[in-house]
C-alpha cells in the first residue's frame, strides 16, 4: 500500500467491534513506535500497550469522566505513550534544552502507531482528554511520569472509510 493511500485509509474510529486483537498485531505497533525517527535519535518515549480487559476498562474510564468519549467502552486496547527525559549528544545538549524536540518526536511516534494500526486493519483514535493521574494509578506508574498521549484501538464496527473533510491543499501548504 502506498503511503498516501494508507494516510487516506486512517481515520479516527469511534466505534469498535468486540473482536480481540492478536498479540502479534499489538507488537507491530510497538515496532512502529520503535522505528519512529526522532531528533538526534533521542527516542523520548516509552509505549505501554494495555490489553488486559480490567486495565482497558480503567483506562477507558479516565477518558470518559467529562461525559465524552463513551465509545471508548468498546475499545479492545490502548497505547499509552510516555514522554521520557533524554539527554542529547553532549555537543548539542549544551546548546539547547534536550526536550525541545520531544513533543514533535512524540507526535510522530503517535502518528506512526496509528498508521501501522490502519495498515493491519485496526482502527485507532487519538484521545486528548484523559485523567493522567488515574491512568498512572491504574497502570501502577510512578506519579511523576509524563503521559503524553493515549490511542484507543480496536477493529472498526463499520468498515467503510468515511470521506475526510480537509482544508484545501492551497490552504495548508505551498511550494516556493
Amino acid at each position: 500500500m502506498e503511503f498516501i493511500e494508507l494516510a487516506r485509509k486512517r481515520y479516527s474510529v469511534r466505534g469498535f467491534s468486540n473482536q480481540e486483537i492478536a498479540i502479534k498485531d499489538l507488537e507491530s505497533l510497538a515496532v512502529a513506535a520503535n522505528l519512529t525517527p526522532s531528533a538526534c535519535n533521542s527516542q523520548p518515549w516509552k509505549v505501554i500497550i494495555v490489553k488486559r480487559a480490567d486495565l482497558v476498562a480503567k483506562v477507558a474510564t479516565t477518558a470518559m469522566a467529562t461525559g465524552m468519549n463513551a465509545f471508548l467502552q468498546s475499545a479492545q486496547a490502548f497505547v499509552v505513550i510516555l514522554e521520557v527525559k533524554v539527554k542529547l549528544m553532549r555537543r548539542i545538549g549544551s546548546m539547547i534544552d534536550s526536550q525541545s524536540f520531544a513533543k514533535q518526536d512524540l507526535g510522530a511516534c503517535m502518528y506512526g502507531i496509528t498508521l501501522q494500526a490502519a495498515s493491519i486493519g485496526l482502527g485507532s483514535c487519538i484521545i486528548g482528554m484523559f485523567d493522567r493521574e488515574k491512568i498512572a494509578e491504574a497502570l501502577d506508574l510512578d506519579a511523576n511520569v509524563s503521559i503524553f498521549g493515549l490511542v484507543a484501538l480496536g477493529y472498526p464496527l463499520n468498515q467503510d472509510v468515511p470521506t475526510k473533510l480537509r482544508k484545501s491543499l492551497a490552504d495548508t501548504a505551498s511550494i516556493k
